[in-house]
């Protein structure tokens, strides 16, 4: 354990009251004092978010100079851009925040937004300062003074409303190593830490880590990245359904589709397997029999009415995995009812199994498994990769008083302290853990954009915010908030590695009645993200001579310390007859005396970290201390 030290200012110290009506996943997840400690706020961190996009114009990300936050905005369906000069790629537009102040001093139409409003609200969470409300610190985001960069890797469908004709989904995940070599082009330009949030995924491919996008974030953090990404809303449902496979023996997936639109099903089987594919309408009518693909790069699809069948071998599935597995994907886009896929295995090797997918199928709507006695884990592909840091999500609040003063209860889905239960669990596919913890989003404050499809709803605006901050909720809202507590970690020490954060966060995760103590488990993995515990242990990392060749004023040591400190400087011997020790979390320890040799005896001090607030002649200097 190396040794800490960090001049704070005294009201850092002191100041322990709640902040105005509080943000509930903010002072739940300790983040709050973090920043009241510390005085943290993501200051020269980058923080990256994929998402939805970001409106700009929001005042969450405009510096008190009246100048954007975002360094790039990244839009990857947006190809007007794509020969400019400042684009290497030849995809989609990159916008720098020239461009974007320009806009801003212009006013009118935005040269981007996020017509939906998800990306600005997990923007707002991760990296938001507030400004759109009266105090500012009242809807704050976490890494609120962070350089922001925004990649657009998803849009979704929605409706037209107001004045606004909507948009149709877009989603092509041939463009993530585009977003890859752009965040880590910039991460290098800047020289700055960084850590990158993808606020996208659900079931349906591979959990095992082997998909050629788990092959960009591995590379990726290899280069010193920490990514995160949630475990997904795809908890509390049927939808990952394990079948063995046996020769000649029929395997039936029994399928309610209750709910309007296409419904998949994802089968993962081994290349070596060979299967014969019918399947039953929900009027008992039978399609088929399909044979499965000869070889892997054999392809065996079928359009039928109302489903489509698209069987790949190993080397021609959608997901380029590296493992050698097979695909059958049905989309069922006809009417509601029961379906059946019926698998009859012609050439089986010994233990052989099928995991399937269902997608969407959650906790609250109508498509589900019904024949699933043998569940699998509801984590998504993207957060099964072995580097990417995967939060859950559990309930903080359920309850909020809207913009109109009305207030509103959140029911069915988990009291506060427990989990959500549309929280994504483990394990994955290769039964690993697959969830590192869980963070309280449900429910979350966070920025609205005016003219977003978030900001029609009146009653999801919140009391007190100006129409400028509302409701986000679900593992979209404690991802965001995960990644806003890496980056005081960041802040706190810049040298911390992805493995080094990843694992202090399971370290300093707590365990409550909730969680229990037979941790780390498939729904809550280490526990209950607390962010002073895992700043405190950043801090705890920081080199001994980092610190103390830049600190001017007078120093003690050993630290680590275990019996006892050394004062050094004969000015602070002449002051002072004893120090004061303050707990990490401002409780008094109490007056510890000084010896005529500058020794303090704290042989009666727990192990942990502390505050020593000295007396020098420069006025009162707190110092840290570990003490073991």
């Amino acid at each position: 354990m190396k040794a800490i030290i960090l001049v704070l200012s005294l009201s850092c110290i002191f100041r322990l009251q709640v902040y105005a009506q509080g943000v509930p996943c903010r002072s739940e997840s300790r983040v709050d004092l973090v920043q009241q400690q510390y005085g943290l706020s993501g200051k020269g961190v980058l923080t990256i978010i994929m998402d939805r996009g970001v409106d700009y114009r929001h005042p969450d990300f405009i510096d008190n100079n009246g100048k954007t936050r975002i360094a790039w905005i990244y839009d990857l369906y947006d190809n007007t851009g794509a020969h400019d000069p400042d684009n290497p790629y030849g995809v989609g537009t990159i916008y720098d925040s020239n461009e974007i102040n320009a806009s801003l001093k212009k006013g009118g139409e935005p040269i981007s937004n996020d017509i939906y409003g998800h990306g600005t609200a997990t923007t707002g969470i991760f990296a938001g300062n507030g400004t759109g409300a009266t105090p500012s610190d009242k809807f704050r985001g976490v890494a609120h003074q962070s350089k922001i960069i925004c990649i657009i890797m998803t849009k979704d469908y929605v409706p037209a409303f107001g004045n606004n004709p909507g948009q149709n989904p877009q989603y092509d995940p041939s463009l993530f190593k585009y977003a890859f070599q752009f965040a880590s082009q910039k991460i290098a330009e800047l020289r700055m830490p960084a850590v990158t949030l993808l606020n996208i995924g659900s079931v349906g491919d591979p959990t095992d880590g082997s998909t050629e996008f788990c092959t960009m974030v591995e590379n990726y953090v290899a280069n010193g990245n920490t990514f995160v990404c949630g475990v997904g809303d795809d908890g509390g449902k049927d939808n990952h359904m394990i079948a063995a496979l046996k020769q000649n023996t029929t395997t039936e997936f029994i399928i309610k589709k209750g709910e309007a639109g296409n419904l998949r099903f994802s089968g993962w089987y081994s290349e070596n397997d060979r299967l014969e594919v019918k399947i039953q309408r929900p009027d008992g009518k039978i399609e088929g029999p399909f044979a499965s693909p000869g070889g892997p790069t054999d392809t065996k699809d079928n359009f039928l009415n109302g489903i489509n069948i698209y069987h790949r071998g190993s080397a021609t599935e959608f997901s380029n995995s590296s493992a050698d597995i097979r695909l059958l994907l049905v989309d069922i886009f006809g009417e509601t009812g029961t379906y059946k896929i019926i698998l009859t295995p012609k050439t089986i090797h010994a233990g052989s199994i099928i995991n399937a997918f269902l997608n969407p199928a959650r906790f609250n709507n109508q498509n589900a498994f019904i024949n699933n006695n043998n569940p699998g884990g509801s984590i998504n592909s993207f957060s099964s990769c072995l580097s990417t840091l995967s939060p859950g999500d559990y309930v903080a609040t359920n309850t909020w008083t809207d913009v109109n003063g009305v207030k509103r209860t959140k029911s069915n889905e988990g009291l506060p302290g427990q989990l959500w239960k549309g929280s994504s669990t483990g394990p994955t596919m290769d039964g690993r853990l697959g969830i590192d913890f869980v963070a309280p989003g449900e429910l979350a404050w966070a920025a609205y954009g005016k003219d977003s499809y978030y900001s029609s709803f009146a009653f999801n605006q919140l009391e007190g915010s100006k129409g400028a901050y509302g409701l986000q909720s679900a593992v979209s809202a404690a991802a965001p908030l995960t990644a806003g507590v890496i980056a005081l970690m960041l802040e706190a020490n810049p040298k911390l590695t992805p493995v080094k954060i990843k694992e202090i966060l399971q370290q300093t995760a707590r365990k409550d009645n909730y969680t229990g103590n037979n941790l780390p488990d498939n729904k809550w993995g280490y526990g209950k993200l607390d962010a002073l515990a895992a700043v405190n242990a950043a801090y705890a990392l920081v080199s001994t001579d980092d610190t103390f060749n830049n600190t001017k004023s007078s120093r003690i040591y050993p630290n680590p310390a275990h019996d006892y400190i050394q004062l050094t400087d004969t000015d602070l011997l002449q002051q002072a007859n004893t120090v004061e020790i303050y707990s990490a979390t401002g409780q008094k320890m109490g007056d510890y005396t000084i010896s005529s040799d500058g020794r303090v005896e704290i042989y009666d001090l727990p192990g942990g970290i502390y505050i020593v607030l000295l007396t020098t002649t420069e006025g009162k200097v707190p110092k840290m201390l570990y003490k073991y």
